[in-house]
């Protein structure tokens, strides 16, 4: 995490490996993505980071 107040957390769940690969696949080959590649760039200054997460048993997120 950042200490930057300009820093964004987007969080998704995937059910298991295959759902994510099936999910991002399908977001990454829509056209509608393509569309925005170029504001999320300009709006995050070219820089991102993907830290995976694995939530606990007991966490809300599962």
């Amino acid at each position: 995490m950042s200490d930057d107040e300009n820093s964004f957390v987007w969080i998704r769940r995937f059910e298991d490996v295959a759902d994510r690969q099936r999910v991002l696949d399908a977001v990454h080959q829509d056209p509608r993505c393509a569309s925005i590649v170029a504001t999320v760039s300009a709006l995050t200054d070219g820089m991102a980071s993907t830290i995976r997460l694995n939530p606990t048993p007991w966490s809300g997120l599962r």
